[in-house]
């Protein structure tokens, strides 16, 4: 079992990464205008946020709050704002646009890796009841 420190670390650096791309995008050093894939930002998007959340949920170890009695993760709380942080910043920045599509798929991406994440803590949870028997 991956311990949580690990998954603490790996979130940072997801973190700095996710970070340091949308620094070298605000400052025009990313080689943006090359890309010939349709719609790239939006699986850029969809995967780095998602995997952020993904590492985040393991880092909290999946852990949830109680809405309306539905179980929220408290890493899709935290991944959401950073999105909206990144989206309202780019607003600022002469050649950057928020746009509702990236947000769209920013929380496509969260949610379809906190089910991976639920998966992937689950069967980690199982084997570490079946290493005790």
């Amino acid at each position: 079992m991956i311990s949580r420190r690990w998954w603490i670390f790996l979130f940072a650096l997801m973190l700095l990464s996710i970070f340091g791309i949308s620094l070298g995008a605000d400052l025009q050093l990313l080689p943006l205008s090359r890309i010939r894939i349709p719609s790239y930002d939006k699986f850029g998007h969809f995967f780095l946020y998602g995997i952020l959340a993904f590492l985040l949920h393991l880092a909290l170890q999946i852990r949830a709050w109680n809405i309306a009695r539905v179980r929220v993760p408290i890493a899709f709380f935290i991944v959401t704002a950073l999105c909206v942080l990144d989206e309202v910043q780019q607003m600022f920045v002469s050649s950057r646009a928020a746009d509702v599509s990236d947000f769209v798929a920013d929380v496509l991406g969260i949610l379809a890796f906190l089910a991976l994440a639920n998966l992937w803590g689950h069967k980690a949870t199982a084997k570490s009841l079946d290493k005790d028997t």
